[in-house]
Order: C-alpha cells, then sequence, then structure tokens
C-alpha cells in the first residue's frame, strides 16, 4: 500500500514569526496497517550504506548519513567499523629483533591506513631503545623506551597518523634489545 506522509521541519523563529518547511509527497508503506490505524513505518529517515569507507574524494560534495553494513548509524570519528584494523605482536612480544614488524597490510590502490591509538609496554631491557610506527619504511611516529620495565601505556591519537597512498603500516625497534617489548594499535583505512 502507498501512504500519504508529510514531514514539518520547524526551529525557532525568522523575522519574529515561525520558520516552518513541510515536505509532502507519497511513501511506501510495506506493512500496511489496519483501516483507520497508523503506519508503524510513517517516516524513514535514509542515507548510505557502507562496508568499507568513501574511497572517492568528497571535497566540497555533501554526503549523506553513513549507516555500517549492519545498518547502524555510523556516528563513531574516523570510519564505520568494517574499516576499522587492529594489531597486536606475537606472544613474547618484540625480543632482539630491529626487524619492521608488520602492522597492517597496504589497503589497496589509493587507500591509505591511519592509526589512532597505540599500546605499549616492556620487560625490562638491555638497553634503551625507540618504538618507531613506519608507513612502508618511513617512521610517522617515534616514542623513546627507556630500561626500566613499563606498565601499558595508552597513546590516543586525535588526529591519526596518515599512512601512504598503499602502504602498509609497520613496527619496530631502533635498536634490537632483550626484553619484551609489547605494543598492540589500531586505526581504520581509508583515501
Amino acid at each position: 500500500a502507498t501512504i500519504n506522509c508529510r514531514l514539518t521541519v520547524s526551529c525557532n523563529t525568522v523575522s519574529s514569526a515561525p520558520y516552518v518547511t513541510t515536505i509532502t509527497g507519497m511513501a511506501n508503506n510495506n506493512n500496511p496497517a489496519t483501516a483507520g490505524g497508523p503506519s508503524p513505518y510513517f517516516v524513514t529517515c535514509g542515507g548510505i550504506t557502507r562496508p568499507s569507507n568513501q574511497i572517492t574524494d568528497t571535497s566540497g560534495v555533501s554526503t549523506p548519513f553513513t549507516f555500517s553494513a549492519g545498518g547502524q548509524l555510523s556516528v563513531k570519528p574516523y570510519s564505520v567499523s568494517e574499516s576499522d584494523w587492529n594489531f597486536t605482536v606475537a606472544a613474547g612480544g618484540i625480543v632482539s629483533s630491529a626487524s619492521a614488524q608488520p602492522a597492517k597490510a597496504a589497503a589497496g590502490a589509493g587507500i591509505r591506513n591511519f592509526v589512532t591509538w597505540i599500546d605499549v609496554s616492556h620487560d625490562t631491557l638491555s638497553a634503551a631503545t625507540e618504538l618507531m610506527v613506519l608507513s612502508g619504511s618511513t617512521v610517522i611516529y617515534r616514542l623513546k623506551l627507556q630500561t626500566a620495565a613499563s606498565e601499558g601505556k595508552l597513546i590516543s591519537l586525535p588526529t591519526p597518523l596518515k599512512g601512504g597512498v598503499n602502504e602498509a603500516i609497520n613496527i619496530q625497534l631502533s635498536a634490537s634489545v632483550t626484553g619484551g617489548v609489547f605494543v598492540s594499535c589500531g586505526g581504520y583505512s581509508s583515501v
């Protein structure tokens, strides 16, 4: 059945009179109400369902509400949940290695990986070292680790670390040390 619907939007006052805009039209009612009764689906707010973030630049263009693939309105910072990623080093942490540890593979042509948080702790280390976050082989974040054992330190990045286009995010120590370094991090992929 098709029903008539009307949406009225009003705000405070404009020129000392209420400002009211009325939009009328037809709405498809997939669940007809009983005769004379109201429809349980009278007003619908629409948007776009995205299984990942927008993959083209939308600068200067108005965009609709974004919903996750599960139908939830996405109001979280940065991205829809389907574009989120996270990483944790293997059990025992990074020990006696200054090699890059892959945290997030390259996301594909035109897509960047962003890092929004890092959590780090470590056992007693044989020497001070630096924890580096890399986009490909370029350092985009550096944190000094002293020799004394350290409990978890969560670093939230309100301005995300921005990886290069189609580059992996890697974690690396500046020097090989004994004692485990435990790193977790996460972010999202987008243009």
